[in-house]
């Protein structure tokens, strides 16, 4: 009944005072077979029980363990371990030359990575999937130093690029809290979106002061709107209800004005009263007449050119068609000008990803345009919002690594926006290739097959079993020693609990010493010392 409810105090019970100096060869025994899991096989110089005092102990006979060898590709003064060691032509094999894994190394220190796995460094794809799977089979100290290594590169990256969006001056938008996710895109698309209403109505005003000066020095001069009256009398230009509206408003203002004859046409009149139509018609936008409208006063407007001409008006109309291909032509632009209170072309949290998805050349001309009329609060938005994108597409669950292979398409995807964005801040467009660069390097193919970790799990466990088994033996004999069968199974019960020990021991040393190996660096860190060697 004591030996059931606590078999370790039995064991000591046993392996102490009853075996007295037997207890010492045993626990040397046990630590010779500790060394061979952690360092190596050695020639078996003499029985393996070899108790000098004891007779009946160094008859010849078969060793009762033999620790198996490493595999041919191993050097044999390197341990078993979990992770395949590499072979002795590591150099070889490896694509990089030493200057270049320096140049990795330097890179990922730039970052703010001090720990590096050699296989990163190396560009080993297959040892690094190793390491990972791995990390999730296993809850020993390589898995959870492993574990904490790849947590670490993610975090690097994630606040490499983090750094790079908030330096931008723009809104972060707080992808991880859902509370805050979408009240931030919106304040970050009504951003984009006042600022390119205000460079807008800037230029419509500058279009108006042109006009005016115009109209003061020309307003009297006769003018014919007759590709505005052809226009506007064709009905086929009005199929819809509302287009049919706006053609039916003009014409009932342009008659009470006294600008049309008996049969509707449009009489002679003024640079003066051409402006009054026109602005009739602005004061008539809707956001579904907005295109039919802008051609309308688009006809005026060349009419009053064409007819008087000059310095000031050509002036103007440059001005006039300058804005109308900026603000009128891109669909990208109307659409984001399309707001009419509630009614949104675009709304305002989709304004982000609408940007980030334009074609190229419309992205450019809004950026641009934007930056031109110095709305650094906009410009500043989207430089922020694409960093974020290349940050969002490598995010990973937990204890994953980062996602190395979607941030590199996504920033190939953005190259030529990203180009456009930071023409003028060259360093920190550089900081994002950095950080691509570095998330290559690290990358980790997490579907990689890992049989070759499988196998050396394996090989792993069964060393363990012979550390455990070679402690049941020991025990055994000298339990043997002092009492015949009952002896032996005490002897071999409280041999069993130190091998047990042992084993986890001795897979604790290797496990550190293996991390040790494959991230050098981490042998420097204070840190290192919770993954204890005490079984």
């Amino acid at each position: 009944m004591y030996i059931g409810r606590n078999f370790s105090s039995y064991c000591n019970f046993i392996a102490k005072p009853i075996i007295g100096s037997a207890a010492d060869q045993l626990k040397n025994k046990f630590n010779e077979y500790r060394d061979v899991a952690v360092n190596g096989p050695k020639p078996i110089q003499e029985p393996v029980l070899g108790f000098a005092d004891n007779p009946e102990l160094i008859k010849p006979r078969e060793p009762i363990v033999q620790v198996e060898a490493a595999p041919a590709e191993f050097n044999n003064t390197q341990p078993l371990s979990v992770i395949k060691a590499q072979p002795e032509n590591r150099a070889q094999t490896n694509p990089f030359t030493p200057s270049e894994i320096d140049e990795r190394r330097a890179l990922l220190n730039k970052i703010g990575l001090e720990d590096h796995r050699q296989s990163a460094l190396e560009g080993n794809p297959k040892e690094s999937a190793s390491q990972f799977i791995t990390s999730q089979a296993d809850q020993g100290p390589y898995a959870s130093g492993m574990t904490e290594q790849i947590n670490k590169e993610k975090s690097v990256l994630d606040n490499h690029f983090d750094k790079i969006a908030k330096e931008s001056g723009g809104t972060q938008v707080r992808y991880n809290d859902p509370v805050f996710q979408e009240s931030d895109k919106i304040k970050a698309g009504t951003t984009i979106k006042d600022a390119l209403q205000e460079s807008y109505d800037q230029h419509k005003a500058q279009t108006a002061d042109l006009y005016k000066e115009a109209t003061q020095k020309l307003g009297n001069r006769p003018v014919s709107l007759d590709n505005f009256n052809n226009f506007i009398n064709a009905d086929e230009n009005f199929a819809y209800q509302n287009e049919k509206g706006l053609q039916s408003g003009i014409k009932q203002f342009m008659n009470r004005s006294g600008y049309l004859d008996e049969a509707g046409n449009v009489k002679p009149l003024t640079v003066a009263q051409a402006e009054d139509v026109r602005q009739y018609i602005n004061s008539k936008y809707h956001h579904e007449t907005k295109q039919l409208g802008g051609q309308l006063k688009g006809l005026i407007d060349n009419d009053v050119f064409e007819t008087v001409g000059g310095e000031t008006y050509e002036k103007a109309r440059n001005h006039y068609i300058t804005g109308n291909d900026v603000y009128n032509n891109p669909k990208a632009m109307g659409d984001l000008l399309g707001d009419n209170g509630v009614n949104e072309k675009i709304p305002d949290e989709k304004v982000l990803p609408k940007i980030s998805a334009l074609p190229n050349k419309q992205f450019e001309h809004l950026f641009n345009t934007l930056n031109d009329n110095g709305k650094t609060n906009a410009t500043n938005q989207i430089k922020t919002a694409l960093v974020e994108q290349i940050k969002q597409a490598g995010s990973s669950a937990k204890n994953q690594p980062f996602n190395s292979v979607a941030a590199s398409n996504e920033a190939a995807k953005l190259s030529q926006k990203l180009r456009v964005a930071f023409a003028d801040d060259p360093q920190a467009l550089q900081s994002i290739y950095d950080g691509i660069k570095a998330a290559d390097i690290l990358h980790i193919p997490t579907k990689y097959p890992g049989a070759a970790v499988q196998d050396n799990l394996l090989k792993n466990k069964f060393s363990e079993a012979a550390i455990q088994r070679a402690g049941e033996v020991i025990g055994a004999g000298a339990g043997g020693w002092l009492g015949g069968t009952p002896g032996g199974a005490l002897g071999g019960a409280a041999g069993g609990y130190l091998g047990e020990k042992g084993a986890s021991a001795a897979k604790k040393g290797r496990q550190v010493k293996q991390l040790e190996k494959e991230i050098p660096t981490k042998s420097k860190l204070s840190d290192l010392n919770k993954y204890s060697l005490e079984p």
